[in-house]
């Protein structure tokens, strides 16, 4: 066979809590286990010099957890962030999921025990704030973020034998996040209006929930005889911005100017007869030079104490309520309401169109043994946000239309216990190249396609952020081109193929990008040339990594758009200009087609840009002693068909 040239195409719903006990909105009608997780965070302050100049930095969080009866594991993954006035960062957690129910993890936030410092405490719950980092619609109204607090929390749900993973490099659910809010200028409180002297009315305040921001120019910004806020810019007043910021609030109604307020200018959002709820508060000129004044007392403090707020994570392995359909008109609608929690295919359903999630949307769907087809493009169109969860069912294209069952650009993937067949790709990743990145996670599958098992995109720089996929005890066949098929050298990805089968016609996986990782472990690769790895680091370890018997060598060489088909068992090409780096590591056996010129593994650099290969483990049909790390070399049999990576006694 002749070489052949490759040119590839690039061709949440807020579940909160609120005051008053709002019921999440999948009902649970069995409770089996509770958990509930604690995590102590305890926050030292990291004041930089351009903030302040006479301060040191110190400390970070602190995590500690506590669980209860729950069939699974919450790890924390960083145990020290620092933080500085005016930062935002992430919560970095993992709940994995070991039982055989759908998980719903519910996240709050306590700032009740900040620190015995009471001044301190004080300054700081009105600068420290927690939110999950997603859209959501509540009461009507959209949100850009979800604050979480004692009273407001935050729901996932994760899937039986799943992860719900919240790390920054990588994510397949909103973000948890802090901030520490700089220029104090309002907030949302939780707080009981009283009566100090008659005729005068303010609040006590028991929670600082949110804050409230604008940019604060004192050139434009002006405020009335007593000191009440008048203008934020010059131009908008505050009620027209009271009115702006109440309508994107989530909560019910918006302020006007026939809505009361306390003497203290505390205005009612959710408040009980009895006063009790929830007020909005703008600062007065007064108060934000106090404010301003705080700052500086808390960056002269050389030693401040540690401040903690507590994390709870508590939820329940239940039996959800589902809601069943039958056709497509009750499939899409259910799908995107934010009220509907499990969707459960009652009958076979077969589309006219894809099934479109945009942002913010959070889909379950259970398809309950049945089959999901289109003679459309896709069956799943993801807009960047969307997350989706798929389980225990068949999804059926058109490979004459070209049928992608899934195409996600910067959205959240699970996939469990599905068979996707008769589909051009199964999975086509393009991201959103602003909004994010995609995680997409596979288990206990069979993806069969006519050209590529999954078609990653991946991530160029400009989102900043990285795409993750995870293929483990499952199987994975391009029939056309590859199993995995990555495309572009200038992405950032995570991959991880795990306990799995990935076949594909001219390679199981084609490994192209820049800056990104990939680990294989105990799994079977198969195709024309078995691994072809042009850039990134890659970890192939336990598994087994073969070409296609017979299949014809070509000589090595290198291709801008694709790879040469020199029926290897791993091929690293280099060419790009950055590092391309192989490990291969424990019991691997790696075998090339058997055809002359063909070898186990191989890297080729014509160029000399910088590859190699470090081998400390595993079995080949060829000498690969020039890859094996120092303290290793290999060991031939008989008749010099198998050499077996041991250590190197001589030395």
């Amino acid at each position: 066979m002749t070489e052949k040239s490759r040119k590839l195409n690039n061709s949440r719903q807020d579940r909160t809590g609120l005051l008053g006990g709002l019921r999440k909105n999948i009902v649970m009608r069995a409770l089996l286990a509770i958990v509930t997780v604690v995590l102590t965070v305890i926050v030292l302050f990291s004041l930089t010099v351009a903030w302040f100049t006479n301060v040191v930095q110190t400390g970070g969080l602190h995590f500690q957890t506590e669980q209860w009866e729950f069939d699974g594991e919450i790890t924390i993954h960083q145990q020290n962030i620092v933080m500085s006035p005016g930062d935002s960062g992430v919560i970095p957690l993992t709940v994995e999921n070991e039982g055989k129910h759908i998980v719903a993890a519910s996240v709050s936030v306590s700032k009740d025990s900040m620190t015995t410092n009471a001044e301190l405490a004080e300054m700081m719950k009105k600068r420290l704030y927690f939110y999950v980092d997603t859209t959501a619609s509540r009461n009507g109204e959209s949100m850009d973020r979800v604050y979480v607090s004692d009273k407001n929390s935050y729901t996932y749900t994760i899937l039986p034998e799943s992860k719900l993973v919240l790390t920054e490099a990588t994510h397949n659910g909103p973000l948890l996040k802090w901030e520490w809010v700089y220029d104090v200028l309002g907030f949302y409180v939780v707080g009981q209006k009283v009566e100090t002297t008659p005729g005068y009315t303010e609040v006590n305040v028991s929670e600082y929930i949110r804050p409230i921001v604008y940019d604060y120019d004192e050139t434009k910004v002006t405020f009335i005889s007593d000191s009440s806020l008048a203008t934020i810019d010059g131009k908008k007043t505050a009620l027209e911005f009271l009115k702006e910021i109440t309508a994107t609030d989530g909560y019910a109604g918006v302020i006007d100017e026939n809505t009361p307020s306390t003497s203290t200018k505390y205005y009612p959002i959710s408040v009980d007869d009895d006063g009790y709820g929830i007020w909005l508060h703008l600062c007065s000129l007064t108060e934000i030079d106090n404010n301003f004044k705080e700052d500086t007392a808390i960056g002269q403090m050389q030693n401040a104490p540690a401040c903690q707020v507590t994390i709870k994570i508590s939820g329940s392995n239940s039996r959800e309520e589902q809601t069943h359909v039958k056709s497509e008109a009750e499939l899409i609608s259910a799908l995107k309401n934010p009220t509907v929690g499990i969707v459960t295919l009652s009958d076979d359903v077969a589309l006219t169109a894809p099934i479109a999630l945009a942002d913010g949307t959070n889909a379950i769907l259970d398809l309950n043994g049945k089959t999901l087809s289109t003679t459309a493009s896709q069956i799943f169109s993801l807009q960047s946000g969307a997350n989706l969860s798929v389980s225990n069912g068949n999804l059926s294209g058109s490979i004459d239309n070209k049928t992608a069952a899934v195409y996600a650009e910067g959205a959240y993937v699970t996939m469990k216990n599905v068979n996707i067949s008769n589909v051009y790709q199964g999975f086509s990743i393009k991201d959103h190249l602003v909004d994010g990145s995609s995680s997409v996670r596979i288990s206990g599958s069979v993806i069969e396609a006519s050209y590529n098992g999954i078609h990653l995109y991946g991530n160029a720089d400009a989102s900043g952020s990285r795409t993750e996929i995870v293929v483990e005890n499952s199987t994975v066949k391009g029939e056309g081109y590859a199993g995995i098929c990555c495309n572009g050298s200038y992405r950032a990805t995570d991959i991880t193929v795990k306990n799995s089968t990935i076949t594909g016609y001219w390679t199981a996986i084609y490994h192209p990008q820049k800056q990104s990782t990939m680990t294989i472990t105990n799994s079977e690769l198969t195709g024309y040339t078995g691994l072809v790895v042009k850039g990134g680091t890659v970890t192939v370890e336990n598994s087994t990594v073969t070409a296609t018997p017979d299949a014809a060598h070509n000589a090595p060489a290198y291709n801008n758009s694709g790879f040469s088909d020199t029926a290897d068992g791993i091929y690293l090409e280099g060419g790009y200009d950055a590092d391309a780096v192989i490990y291969i590591n424990g019991s691997s056996v790696v075998t090339s087609s058997g055809a002359t010129g063909s070898l186990a593994v191989r890297h080729y650099a014509e160029d000399g840009t910088p590859v190699a290969i470090h081998i400390t483990g595993g079995s080949y049909n060829s000498d690969v002693k020039d890859y094996c790390v120092d303290g290793y070399t290999t060991e031939a049999n008989s008749d010099n068909t198998e050499f077996t990576v041991v250590p190197d006694t001589a030395q």
